[in-house]
């Protein structure tokens, strides 16, 4: 899926219950969006569109860092 707001290209992909979320999604690490086509609206839009499209048990893989769950997100960390 395309998750644009870290840069415009990025995207996530699913696999049964595993998210591979590149730099979109950090284990409560704000999310850089100072890069070339990066966008804070855009990131809020991606991380609303995968919090809704996706359960609270889904494994996370994030581009940097350890696995998580996605319901181990603290939202306000990552896009503020």
């Amino acid at each position: 899926m395309s998750t644009p707001g870290h840069t415009e290209g990025s995207v996530c992909f699913s696999i049964e219950e595993n998210l591979f979320s590149g730099d979109t999604i950090l284990e409560n690490i704000k999310t850089v969006v100072k890069l070339p086509g990066g966008n804070k609206y855009d990131l809020v839009n991606s991380v609303n569109a995968i919090l809704n499209r996706f359960d609270s048990n889904v494994n996370v893989y994030p581009g940097h860092g350890k696995s998580f769950l996605l319901s181990e997100l603290e939202i306000e960390k990552i896009i503020n």
